[in-house]
């Protein structure tokens, strides 16, 4: 995917500039697969947020490499846009390296407890790339929501390499299928009824409603509430559970704001 001229004529929202396209890039440069991605701002800095298994190449479930070639990630390719001279909607690709050069050791991020358990990974943003980005933890505007079954989220992402036009991301609805504040087998994440595609894995969910509930109960109207509100890891059919269950094929998984938090602020490298 190669990015699309600058058209100072394009308005885009905000939250798309949040959602980049990743290539997962063998040793040999080959790509291994394409994925979603989100822009965050950790404690020390910007960060590329986006599934385990993208960057460790493997099934976090069986470990089994998920590339035909049985190759390994070695870097990862970001395909997005930024601000540069006080406009947004600025194309930009830059390429990360999965390992530290002088150590071979993994330079990205797991979840300091539940390591692979929660498919969530962060890579930071080397200093040296400068960029001004939307992060979608912390530049969306936000208000407090009351979010429970049956609201309506957006899930934006790239599903078959597939972007929107001007390689911004697709915006999928979802409905949140369980109980947000509940975990899931003990992990911090929930389940959406969904309709995806391989290529969505990594893309960030957003709830954003023009009429809603406050924490305090009150009915809000008009003002736009747009809240981050975790990270997609794709269905449960694609993740090896409950494979023989036709509804897996609907069913997806998104790992919690907080479970994404402590992987980018105190998560460890793996040791794969």
């Amino acid at each position: 995917m190669i990015p699309a001229a600058f058209d100072k004529t394009v308005a885009v929202t905000k939250l798309s500039i949040a959602a980049p396209c990743i290539e997962i890039l063998a040793d040999t440069g080959e790509v291994l697969a394409t994925a979603s991605a989100a822009f965050y701002l950790g404690d020390d800095g910007d960060y590329i947020v986006t599934n385990w298994h993208n960057l460790a190449g493997v099934n976090p479930l069986t470990g089994v490499p998920l590339s035909s070639s049985r190759r390994y990630p070695a870097s990862v390719r970001i395909i997005g846009r930024h601000m540069y001279d006080d406009v947004w909607n600025v194309p930009i690709t830059f390429e990360i390296s999965i390992r530290h050069g002088h150590d071979g050791r993994y330079n990205w991020k797991q979840h300091p407890l539940f390591v692979n358990k929660v498919d969530v990974a962060a890579i930071r943003i080397p200093d040296n790339i400068k960029l001004k980005l939307v992060h979608a933890n912390s530049d969306i505007w936000t208000s407090p929501v009351i979010k429970g079954p049956r609201d309506e989220i957006f899930v934006l992402g790239y599903p078959l390499n597939i972007s929107g036009g001007v390689n911004y991301p697709l915006w999928k609805r979802a409905s949140i299928a369980s109980e947000p504040s509940e975990d899931i087998n003990g992990l911090p994440k929930y389940l959406i009824d969904t309709a995806s595609r391989k290529g969505m894995s990594g893309a960030p969910f957003f709830y954003r409603s023009h009429v809603h509930l406050t924490n305090d109960d009150k009915l809000s109207v008009g003002q736009t509430a747009q809240i981050f509100y975790g990270i997609y890891s794709g269905r449960l059919v694609e993740l090896g559970d409950s494979v023989a269950d036709p509804i897996a094929a609907q069913i997806g998984t998104v790992w919690k704001p907080a479970a994404v938090a402590e992987v980018v602020n105190h998560g460890t490298s793996p040791t794969l």
